[in-house]
């Protein structure tokens, strides 16, 4: 099969100091693209009044500058451009770590699109081009708006016993910020403190990209 690594998805080799804000030396670019705007969103740096615009806290501008106080979601790719390069052409054994771990970092990528079958063209664009009533959805309790029961551990954390995925992460990031839990040593880090413990694993320090996973084996739907 063809490789997908390749074009936005090209392996990179990562250098300081975006390398230790994403956590890797070596990645698919749009995966660097995609942790640096996942941290912008859990993080509280999205601008309420224009959510196209990610205004950087200290993290952020420790990478990209203090010149640099906000960027929009499409002009992270330019400004990651000084601080990668293509793993091919970056010298040193980089291309053959890329090949060799090529297999784990496709598994990175989201998984590809489907090719639809001749006639489906019309009613996917129509469906695709549709706005999706997000209001609506939460008013009714569908989709991602609706309840979960949370687990009496979660509970603890969020203060409530039934809450929408989108009100969990609030809720806990929520906490987060309130006892001051974000690590100042290790980006993206999040220290656990007793009742985060019983949530996110026994472990001192989580990597905020990982709250979602555990955060689903703590709700159960709400029976309609």
């Amino acid at each position: 099969a063809k490789s997908r690594l390749a074009g936005v998805n090209a392996v990179v080799v990562v250098n300081e100091p975006l390398r230790k804000f994403v956590g890797a030396s070596l990645l698919p670019r749009s995966v660097v693209v995609k942790r640096v705007s996942s941290y912008a969103r859990e993080n509280g740096c999205v601008d309420e009044a224009n959510k196209g615009k990610i205004v950087l806290d200290k993290k952020m501008k420790a990478v990209f500058g203090d010149k640099v106080a906000s960027m929009t979601y499409l002009e992270i790719g330019k400004l990651i451009g000084p601080m990668v390069v293509r793993a091919k052409d970056a010298g040193g054994d980089w291309a053959a770590k890329a090949e060799k771990g090529a297999k784990e970092l496709e598994a990175m990528l989201p998984p590809p699109k489907e090719k639809k079958a001749r006639g489906e063209g019309a009613a996917a664009g129509a469906k695709k081009g549709a706005k999706r009533d997000t209001s609506k959805m939460k008013e009714e309790g569908r989709g991602i708006y609706r309840p979960l029961e949370l687990s009496k551990e979660l509970g603890a954390v969020c203060g409530e016993k039934v809450l929408s995925r989108p009100e969990i992460v609030k809720a806990v990031w929520g906490y987060i910020k309130k006892n001051n839990l974000q690590s100042k040593k290790i980006p993206r880090g999040v220290v656990c403190d007793a009742k985060m413990k019983k949530v996110f694993g026994n472990v001192d320090v989580i990597d905020s990209f990982q709250l979602a996973k555990h955060i689903s084996n703590h709700v159960t739907p709400v029976a309609k």
